[in-house]
């Protein structure tokens, strides 16, 4: 069960494997972006592990510790493309290993979201939503 208050009026639920939840085996997130809290050309940041993440995102510098967000400005100053790349440190200690350098679509008519999550493997999951929504 999710509560979600009558006042938040814009939110993403963002579902995550739970093993403590012997029914369902997932959690349900609530994510407030609503107030100004995400605005078109934004990205939410949302790490999701135990490990410190560093990205280079066009031109701004990221930095989340583990399990932490942010929310961070358009890394360029026109829709576009941009270079992504993203690093992190295990447990945030140690040895600091790519994740991955991409070139990535920038929308600044849309509002993003970017989880980083735990996978099987050794690297961070990265997803990334692009919410459009058209002017009312």
């Amino acid at each position: 069960t999710l509560a979600i208050d009558t006042d938040t009026k814009d939110f993403y639920i963002l579902l995550a494997p739970d093993s403590s939840n012997s029914e369902i085996g997932i959690k349900m997130n609530l994510i407030r972006t609503g107030e100004g809290t995400l605005k078109p050309g934004e990205t939410m940041w949302l790490n999701h592990t135990d490990h410190r993440i560093m990205a280079k995102l066009g031109g701004n510098v990221l930095t989340l510790g583990p399990n932490e967000e942010a929310v961070s400005s358009a890394p360029v100053a026109a829709s576009g493309y941009y270079t992504a790349e993203f690093k992190y440190q295990r447990e945030a200690r140690g040895n600091i290993l790519k994740i991955t350098e991409q070139q990535w679509w920038h929308d600044m008519k849309s509002r993003h979201l970017g989880i980083i999550s735990h996978t099987s493997g050794r690297l961070p999951k990265l997803i990334i939503y692009r919410d459009f929504r058209a002017p009312n």
